[in-house]
Order: C-alpha cells, then sequence, then structure tokens
C-alpha cells in the first residue's frame, strides 16, 4: 500500500505539469492537456523518426548480407549509447537530489521503498529513450526485410531487457557521481565539464551521420565480422531481438542480474549517500568589512549567483552561449578560409547578398534556445514569499531577473555578433548594427519568457530540471523566439535585398524594441502586481 501510494505520488509530481494549473489550483482543461501532451508528443516522434532514417538506410545492406540481425546489433548498440547518456545526469538527481528526499526519510518509510519507487521511476524514464531509439528499428526491420513472429516477441522481450540494464548502468553512474561529487567543492564545475564531453561526442555523431551511415552500409561484412569478434556481445544483442532462444534468454538473465546487483549496491549505500555531508575541506572564515549594496545590486547578485551554482541552469539556459564562444573562436580561426569560400563564388548571389544580416540572424537563432527568464520565477519555488516580502518594488524583481537573462545572452550575443561580421569582412555599421538587434531580440525574447513565467508560474517541484526542462513558458518562449525569429528575419532579408543590409538591420532592431518596451511596460505594472500574488 505504502510502495504503491510513493508510486502514485511520482507519477502524478511528472504529469502534474500537463494536467493541473498550480497557479489556480484546479485541473486544467482537457484542451490544454492534450494541447501540452500532443506538443510532447510530436517532439517524440521527431526523434524516433530521425533513428528510424537511420535503420531505413543500414536494413537494404544487412538484407543483402544476409546478416538481418546485425540491425538490432547496430541498434542496440545506439540505443544503450542515447540511452546511458540521457539518463546518468537525471538519475543523479533522482535518486540523490530530488527536494523530497528528506522529507521522505524523515517518515516511517523504509528506505529500501523509498529506493524502489526512485529506481521504477528511472526504469520508466529509460524506457522513453529506449522506445524512442530502439523501437523504429523493429519497424525498419518489418519494412525493409519481412514480419516474423520470432522477431516480433524477441525484439519486445529485449526493450524490458535493455531498459533494465541502462537503468542498472545509470543509477551506478548516479551512485558514482553522488560519491565522487562529496570529493569537488564546485559540484557545478565538474558537472558543466563531463555534460559538455558528453554533448560535443553527441553533435560530433551527429553532423557525420551521413558519412557514418556511408561507411556502415558499404562495410556490413568487416562489421559482421567484428561483432563475432571483440564486440560478440552486441552479436548476441542482436541475435536475442531477432528472436533467437539461447541468446534472448542469456541476455534476459545478463540484464536481470545487472540489476539486481544495482539495486542491492544501492540499498546498502542510498541512505548514507543521501545524508552525506560535503567531505571537502571546510573554507576558514576571515573577518571582512562587508560593504553596503542597492537593492538592485544585491538582486542582481542573487540571480547571478543562482544560475552560477546550478549546472541544470548553465546546460540548460546558458547552452547557447557556450554555443556562441565556440563559434567565434572556430570563426577567428577559420575565417580566412570563411572568407574565401564566399568570395569563391560557391553560393548563391542571393545568399551572397544576405552576408551583412546573416551574423545578426545566426546569434539570434542561437540565444532564442536560451530561455532563463521563462522559469526564473518558477525556479523560486514555495519560497518566492521572500522575495516578495523584501522591502522592494515588485518591478524591481522583474527587472532584475531580466536584465539577469540579458547580461547572460545579450552581451555575449552582441559581441558575438560583432565577431562574426568582423569575419565575414562585413561593414562597420553592418558589425555595428548586427550587435544592437542581437541585443535587441534577446531584450524582446527575456521580456516575454519572463511575461509567460509570471502568468504561468510552476511552485510545485522537486527537482529544477522540471521548471527549467518541462515548463509551459519555457516551450513558449521558445516557440515565441523562433517564430518572431522567422518573422523579422523574412522582413530583413526581403529589405536586404532591395536597399542593403544596413537599413534592413536598423529597421529590424527598430521592430524587436518596440514590443520589447511595450512588454516590459506590462511587466512593470499588471506584471508586478500579479507577481505580487503568486503563491
Amino acid at each position: 500500500m505504502m510502495t504503491k501510494a510513493l508510486i502514485k505520488k511520482e507519477l502524478l509530481q511528472f504529469l502534474s505539469i500537463y494536467t493541473f494549473d498550480k497557479r489556480k489550483g484546479r485541473l486544467r482543461s482537457p484542451a490544454a492537456t492534450v494541447l501540452m501532451l500532443g506538443l510532447m508528443g510530436f517532439v517524440f516522434v521527431s526523434f524516433s523518426f530521425m533513428f528510424f532514417s537511420m535503420y531505413a538506410t543500414i536494413a537494404p545492406a544487412v538484407k543483402e548480407a544476409g546478416e538481418n540481425w546485425l540491425l538490432f546489433s547496430m541498434a542496440g548498440a545506439l540505443a544503450l549509447a542515447v540511452s546511458v547518456f540521457g539518463s546518468a545526469f537525471t538519475t543523479y538527481s533522482v535518486l540523490y537530489k530530488a527536494k523530497d528526499n528528506e522529507l521522505l526519510l524523515s517518515m516511517p518509510i523504509p528506505a529500501s521503498r523509498i529506493l524502489l519507487v526512485r529506481v521504477l521511476t528511472i526504469f520508466a524514464f529509460s524506457m522513453l529513450f529506449i522506445l524512442a531509439a530502439w523501437t523504429p528499428s523493429l519497424i525498419a526491420y518489418l519494412i525493409f526485410i519481412g514480419f516474423s513472429p520470432a522477431v516480433l516477441i524477441g525484439h519486445i522481450i529485449m526493450t524490458f531487457a535493455l531498459t533494465a540494464f541502462v537503468t542498472a548502468v545509470t543509477s551506478v553512474l548516479g551512485w558514482l557521481i553522488a560519491l565522487v561529487s562529496g570529493l569537488f567543492r564546485n559540484k557545478t564545475v565538474v558537472t558543466v565539464l563531463v555534460s559538455l564531453l558528453f554533448i560535443v561526442v553527441y553533435y560530433t555523431f551527429y553532423f557525420r551521420m551521413n558519412t557514418i551511415l556511408r561507411t556502415v552500409a558499404a562495410n556490413i561484412s568487416k562489421i559482421s565480422e567484428a561483432m563475432h569478434g571483440w564486440a560478440w556481445p552486441l552479436m548476441q544483442l542482436g541475435r536475442a531481438a531477432a528472436g533467437e532462444p539461447i541468446p534472448l534468454v542469456a541476455s534476459v538473465l545478463i540484464a536481470a542480474a545487472a540489476f539486481a546487483i544495482m539495486y542491492v549496491v544501492l540499498a546498502k549505500t542510498l541512505f548514507g549517500l543521501m545524508t552525506a555531508s560535503d567531505r571537502t575541506k571546510k573554507a576558514v572564515y576571515r573577518e571582512t568589512r562587508a560593504a553596503q549594496a542597492s537593492p538592485a545590486r544585491a538582486l542582481l547578485r542573487r540571480e547571478v549567483m543562482h544560475f552560477f551554482s546550478s549546472a541544470v541552469l548553465i546546460l540548460n539556459v546558458g547552452f547557447g552561449v557556450l554555443i556562441l564562444l565556440a563559434g567565434c573562436v572556430a570563426a577567428v580561426i577559420k575565417a580566412d578560409a570563411i572568407r574565401s569560400f564566399l568570395s569563391g563564388g560557391s553560393l548563391p548571389a542571393f545568399l551572397t547578398l544576405l552576408k551583412g544580416i546573416l551574423p545578426a540572424i545566426v546569434v539570434s537563432l542561437i540565444t532564442s534556445m536560451d530561455c532563463f527568464t521563462a522559469s526564473s520565477v518558477s525556479l523560486e519555488g514555495r519560497q518566492i514569499w521572500l522575495v516578495q516580502s523584501t522591502p522592494v518594488p515588485n518591478s524591481l524583481v522583474l527587472r532584475i531577473k531580466e536584465l539577469t537573462h540579458f547580461l547572460i545572452n545579450g552581451v555575449p550575443g552582441a559581441i558575438a555578433a560583432a565577431v562574426l561580421s568582423a569575419v565575414l569582412g562585413n561593414t562597420v555599421w553592418e558589425a555595428l548594427l548586427s550587435a544592437v538587434f542581437a541585443a535587441a531580440f534577446v531584450w524582446l525574447t527575456a521580456g516575454f519568457g519572463l511575461m509567460m513565467n509570471v502568468l504561468k508560474p510552476n511552485l510545485e517541484w522537486t527537482n529544477e530540471s522540471v521548471p527549467v526542462k518541462q515548463g509551459v513558458p519555457v516551450m513558449f518562449a521558445m516557440f515565441f523566439g523562433f517564430g518572431a525569429l522567422f518573422v523579422l528575419g523574412g522582413i530583413m532579408a526581403g529589405m536586404c535585398l532591395t536597399i542593403g543590409a544596413v537599413p534592413a538591420l536598423a529597421c529590424a532592431c527598430v521592430f524587436a524594441a518596440f514590443p520589447a518596451v511595450l512588454i516590459d511596460l506590462w511587466l512593470k505594472t499588471r506584471g508586478a502586481e500579479r507577481f505580487g500574488f503568486i503563491s
């Protein structure tokens, strides 16, 4: 009964963002729930279709070679990599950093029950990745190779076996992260660096995907030989999914054993790691004179410190800045190659004419992915009354949140636009106006995201990743950013081709700044009033 209640709590907590309006304290309308679930379903289907297109390229080649199981071997390897990559740090957060850990541990609930529910949550989360990356291989098999009852049964059984194995691996990784993280004082830096390493590997694979697929399709026989050698476990995985009895039974037993070992290890260490204090050397107190700060400066320092102390925020609402920095460095290093390519006549004439506005559009597209303000109100959580009760106007609190977004994205965006303009050989006015437009566009998206979060806050969360990754305001802010850039970019392109880049950029700056001013006026008046009643 207790376990059932805990599972129900986790399930309702996961679905509440789609079914319940916490600000109004009531269920969302069926239409709103269906819309939100439909958008999430669209993302899932798009992700799955990407993998299906890969498997559809490989399936005819493996059929021709007579090694049908090889499709499942390669799909299994990819599904395992994607699932472990997507779930490792989420597992760490679910097991050890959930907001209600201390509350549950203080109740008369055995730690083993808490662990069971957490592991089942990780199992469900891992299965989403497995279904997205693994199931398309079955569809490709049925379409391009043929139907077989043994394949269908084997693939379904291996779906659960792979999920159990991924749950075991990610739980152990989460355990290792929790074990090691106590040794480092600045855990955020470690988390960000490790995550960036994974991201670099992922995007390296993504951008070379076509080359890899062509290589795989042309070397099926060599890959099959490797499967019989050092990649023998992957061969057994593929044969199990193809319905061969002995590999199927062996794979299920291995997955079950890995899951059982993981559960035993975590059961003995979960409570200690949940309640462990950091083992780093404590800072020595030194008396210093504290400088008095204005309310605005104190609020700004609070927002900035929160941002840089949270790996979730850095990797989700600051990732665009990291891309900009890496892109600018690469562009400066490859400046000569870029200029020679643009002047070599390889591009159509109209694209060459758009060179003056290109940096502004590219930078704005990247910064539109960072939605700090769209979750900044929600991140106050149940402690929002603290900032509401301070003797500062609510309008100032909102303005500082918007300013934080601008400092994180607008300033680097403006600099990046100017640098890219210089690399492309644009004029000084084009570089200056590109920087102004990038800043104005960040101002617009920051205001819109903050307005959405004031209208739709979510204070009921147990992990920061919920409002940052799954928040409705974040979703609307991203769609708004893409839509606004599509409109403004179209206007700029049309004007650029007719009257030139400088007038086009100047007009686009005005078009971006005007709605930003209107949104700021709303935030200063009705938005500030509404913020004061959020609870």
